[in-house]
C-alpha cells in the first residue's frame, strides 16, 4: 500500500476513522478538509490540508507535494432531508467536487480513486437486501449527487487509465474510543448517537419518523454497518494491485436489518432505562427497507463487518459519549442485555500520535 493516501474529508465522521486505520497500517493519510463540517482535532495521523475540494489547484498541489497514487473521495454533504430543501448546494458541492477532483488528478500519478457512494442510490422500492445490480432509483437529492458521480468515474475509467471502486456504505454507526473518535455531528440525525443521548439524558425523546411501515413493527428497517469495518473495507480495497481500466462497485453493510424499535429496545438494555420517543411523520425519501447484500465485498476483498452487531454499534457510541463529555466520574454501567452480544471491549492498540444477526 502506497504510504501518503490523500483522503478528502478526512477531518469528518468516516474520515477519521479511516486515517487511524491507516495510521496503524504504517500510512500517512493526507486529509483535506474545509472544516465546515469537519473536525481539526480529530486530524491526528497525518497532515491537514484546509481547503475546497472543488478548487482544482488546492488539490493538485496537495497531491504532489505530498507525493500521492491513491485519492479516497469522502468529502460531501450528506444530510438527504437538507438535500431536498437546497438541492443546488449538493449539485454543486458534490458534484462539482467529484468533477474538480478527477480534473486535478489528472496528469498525476494517481491512479487509484476509491468513492464513498450511498445505499440510498437503490430504488426504495426494494423490500429485499439489494446487491451491486439492483435496480438504481435514487430517492433524494443527495441520492442523486452520489449517482451522478458514480456515472462520471464510470466515463473516466474508460479515457483514463486508472482504477476506480465506489463504496455505497449503508447506514454507518458505532465509534472508536481508544482512538478517540466517535460520531459527532452538528445537528446530529443519525439514530443510534440521537437514542443515546436522549437515554443519557442529554437531549429531549426521539422522534420516530413513521409507525405505518409494512415492516412487522411498522417502523423502519435498515442495515447498520460499523465505522470500523468500513475503515476495515477501505483499506481493503488500497491494499489490493492497482488494475487499470477497472471499475467495481461494493456494498458495505452488515448483511443484517433493524428497526427502529429494535434500536431504541437495544439501548434501553445497555443504558439500564427507557428510552423516550413519539412517532412522528414519514420524512420525504425513507424507505421502509434499506438492506446489504455483502456477498461481493466479502468474496473479492476478503472483507466481512466484525464490530457491526446492534449491540456493538450501540455500545461503542455509548462509550464515546461518556468520554467526549468528561462524564468518566458518572459513568452509566453497560450491562449485557438477554442477547448475546458480539461486542467486546477494543484492547489498547498502536495508533500512531493518538491520545493515550440481530
Amino acid at each position: 500500500m502506497k504510504k501518503h493516501i490523500l483522503v478528502t474529508g478526512g477531518a469528518g465522521y468516516i474520515g477519521r476513522h479511516l486515517c487511524a486505520r491507516l495510521a496503524q497500517l504504517g500510512c500517512t493519510p493526507i486529509s483535506i478538509d474545509n472544516l465546515t463540517r469537519g473536525d481539526r482535532a480529530a486530524v491526528r495521523w497525518g497532515p491537514l490540508c484546509v481547503g475546497d475540494v472543488r478548487d482544482i489547484q488546492f488539490l493538485r498541489r496537495c497531491i504532489e507535494e505530498n507525493d500521492v497514487d491513491t485519492a479516497v473521495h469522502l468529502a460531501a454533504k450528506a444530510y438527504v432531508g437538507e438535500s431536498f430543501q437546497d438541492p443546488s448546494s449538493y449539485y454543486d458541492n458534490n458534484v462539482t467536487g467529484m468533477l474538480s477532483l478527477l480534473r486535478a488528478v489528472t496528469g498525476t500519478k494517481v491512479k487509484r480513486i476509491v468513492f464513498s457512494s450511498t445505499c440510498s442510490s437503490y430504488d426504495p422500492s426494494i423490500m429485499e437486501a439489494a446487491n451491486e445490480s439492483s435496480p438504481v432509483v435514487p430517492s433524494s437529492p443527495y441520492a442523486a449527487t452520489k449517482v451522478a458521480c458514480e456515472e462520471m468515474l464510470r466515463w473516466f475509467v474508460r479515457a483514463n487509465e486508472c482504477d476506480v471502486r465506489i463504496l455505497r456504505f449503508f447506514n454507518a454507526a458505532g465509534a472508536w474510543p481508544d482512538a478517540g473518535i466517535g460520531e459527532d455531528h452538528n445537528p446530529e440525525t443519525h439514530l443510534i448517537p440521537v437514542v443515546v443521548q436522549a437515554g443519557l439524558g442529554r437531549r429531549g425523546p426521539v422522534q420516530v419518523f413513521g409507525g405505518n411501515f409494512p415492516t412487522p413493527d411498522g417502523t423502519a428497517i435498515r442495515d447498520y454497518v460499523h465505522v470500523r469495518d468500513i475503515a476495515e473495507a477501505c483499506t481493503r480495497v488500497l491494499q489490493n494491485s492497482v488494475e487499470t481500466g477497472r471499475y467495481e462497485i461494493y456494498n458495505l453493510g452488515y448483511g443484517t436489518g433493524v428497526s427502529v424499535m429494535d434500536v431504541l429496545e437495544a439501548a434501553s438494555s445497555l443504558i439500564g432505562k427507557p428510552i423516550p420517543f413519539f412517532v412522528g411523520d414519514v420524512r420525504p425519501g425513507d424507505p421502509a427497507v434499506r438492506l446489504a447484500c455483502i456477498e461481493k465485498a466479502k468474496r473479492e476483498l476478503g472483507w466481512a463487518p466484525v464490530h457491526s452487531s446492534l449491540e456493538g454499534c450501540i455500545a461503542s457510541c455509548l462509550e464515546w459519549e461518556q468520554l467526549r463529555t468528561n462524564a468518566e466520574s458518572n459513568v452509566i454501567h453497560v450491562r449485557q442485555s438477554k442477547r448475546t452480544l458480539s461486542h467486546r471491549p477494543v484492547e489498547r492498540e498502536n495508533l500512531g500520535s493518538t491520545k493515550a444477526r440481530v
